[in-house]
């Protein structure tokens, strides 16, 4: 076969693009800033790469060559990739920037802060959809917690939530720390969601837990269903008086008390059904009574019977008692 033939024959682009337009595809489009930390430190942008919505964290203006904002960065990109969950905002990976900036590319969480609904009120959370924010948080820090590392900075900002389906993720792993990383170990988080604790003390896992309990208190006054919401609090109260050691365990709490209210909401019925069936059997027989003839009318009816005695010679008894014998 000729040459001319196998490239008449061979599947391909007609043309090749130029360098210069590969580059620009590979390129980060679209960025629009949609956060900048009070500091100044980080940027965050929404942007498209490779035809897909992400998400990405830079260092602020004048901070790209800080040293502390670049360890910072590798540390929560580390830290973000190695946790696989549902429930958490992965990092998908460090880039530069054409102009030279360092980039943490991470997945675009769709949905609302949960800061948002409790500033705003709105919208509200229903019994399901807060059955399922709950369970989705606990796993989500369970599978943290496995992977031997300490978000530290759980708080209403740092979770996302879709209000149809109740599915939250995770975000913002800056604070995060983990054995594995002697970098940035000092104090870090959000004051109002940490615990008093003593100076040089290593995070851990219960230090989560007592902010995810400060978090739900807050939670808890956009949930609609009443009972629901008694339940939120009453986990908010365990976490932040730290009954639990584990996020395994606050959530086989959430669990069982998820079951104990199902099964008072079936009790609860059985005894509505129970009670209708005996007024229901009550009536029945009242009505079944007032149609039959009275027992005290039986007995007038028998001693008038009794009172015309039989004639002995004819064996007859008198119209009366035969009328009534008939």
């Amino acid at each position: 076969m000729s040459a001319t033939m196998a490239l008449e024959t061979e599947s391909g682009f007609m043309s090749a693009p130029t360098l210069s337009t590969v580059r620009d595809e590979l390129g980060f489009s679209s960025m629009r800033l949609i956060y900048e930390s009070k500091s100044g430190r980080f940027q965050v942008f929404l942007a498209r790469h490779f035809g897909r919505q992400v998400v990405l964290k830079c260092p602020g203006a004048g901070f790209d060559k800080d040293s502390h904002v670049i360890a910072q960065l590798y540390k929560e990109f580390c830290i973000g990739f190695s946790i696989e969950h549902p429930g958490v905002c992965r990092s998908l990976s460090l880039s530069t920037l054409p102009n030279g900036v360092p980039a943490l590319e991470m997945e675009y969480c769709p949905g609302i802060s949960l800061r948002n609904m409790i500033d705003y009120r709105t919208p509200k959370l229903g019994a399901k959809q807060t059955e399922a924010a709950v369970t989705a948080v606990l796993k989500a820090l369970e599978s943290i917690h496995r992977a031997e590392v300490v978000h530290r900075d759980i708080k209403p900002d740092n979770i996302m939530v879709d209000p149809c389906t109740g599915g939250i993720k995770i975000i913002d792993f800056g604070c995060a720390d983990s054995p594995e990383y002697i970098l940035l170990k000092g104090p870090a988080g959000t004051r109002r969601y940490q615990q008093e604790v003593k100076n040089g003390r290593r995070p851990v896992p219960t230090d989560d837990l007592y902010a995810l309990g400060l978090t739900l208190a807050e939670m808890s006054a956009i949930v609609d269903d009443r009972a629901v919401q008694s339940r939120v609090q009453a986990l908010s109260s365990e976490l932040t008086h730290g009954r639990f050691a584990t996020a395994t365990e606050a959530l086989g709490w959430w669990s069982r008390s998820a079951r104990m209210r199902n099964s008072m909401r079936l009790l609860g019925k059985v005894a509505a059904v129970a009670a209708i069936l005996i007024v229901a059997v009550g009536l029945w027989f009242g009505f079944a009574r007032s149609t039959s003839p009275a027992a005290e009318d039986f007995q007038d009816m028998t001693s008038d019977v009794n009172c015309y005695p039989i004639d002995s010679q004819s064996n007859t008894p008198p119209p009366f008692i035969a009328r009534h014998k008939c």
